[in-house]
């Protein structure tokens, strides 16, 4: 993993400061990357570029609730929504075979579960114009629809108090990383 962030953050990034990255564990992961790229004889991390963690909505509710604030991409600045997630969404399409699989043997159960992966991308590929359309005009229409919304709530409070929610959203997002009060996971 430290190896394939490095040589990915060195690929078209001039000019690129930050970089969000998604992993289910990052919470833990994170913590100590600089050292460990740092230690590395063959690991080497443009020193400007700031790495933020995150972690995907449907595996940070399964981490301590200090989790959801610190790495959830609805509390990153700059993120919206992600499809990040989409390992999970194969495993529907495995429980269709798993009983059938359960009783082949190790090779035949092996290359039934390949096909089956096998089948579900090139079948992921021949709809994703499809798909990746559909996907943008719910993103476009979801722009439109939060920002009627940010409207009308923005119309209706007082000036004092947009002042006071944005200067401590600045200091949320400032500390959002650095809680001394969060707890590692064991």
């Amino acid at each position: 993993m430290d190896y394939a962030l490095c040589e990915a953050s060195r690929h078209n990034m001039e000019g690129i400061t930050r970089a969000v990255t998604f992993y289910d564990i990052n919470c833990q992961y994170n913590k100590h990357f600089r050292v460990w790229v740092d230690r590395g004889r063959f690991l080497e991390m443009a020193p400007q570029l700031t790495i933020i963690p995150g972690i995907g909505l449907w595996h940070v509710h399964g981490h301590q609730d200090s989790c959801y604030v610190r790495y959830a991409s609805n509390f990153i600045e700059g993120i919206g929504r992600i499809d990040g997630e989409i390992m999970e969404t194969l495993w529907a399409q495995l429980n269709l075979i798993s009983p059938a699989a359960q009783g082949m043997s190790s090779p035949h159960q092996k290359e039934c579960l390949d096909y089956q992966m096998n089948d579900s991308n090139f079948c992921k590929m021949i709809r994703m114009k499809r798909t990746l359309c559909w996907k943008y005009k719910l993103a476009r229409n979801g722009i439109s629809e939060s920002g009627k919304a940010f409207d009308r709530l923005d119309e209706a409070a007082p000036a004092h108090l947009k002042t006071e929610w944005l200067a401590r959203e600045r200091i949320a997002q400032s500390s959002r990383l650095n809680d001394p009060s969060a707890e590692p996971l064991q």
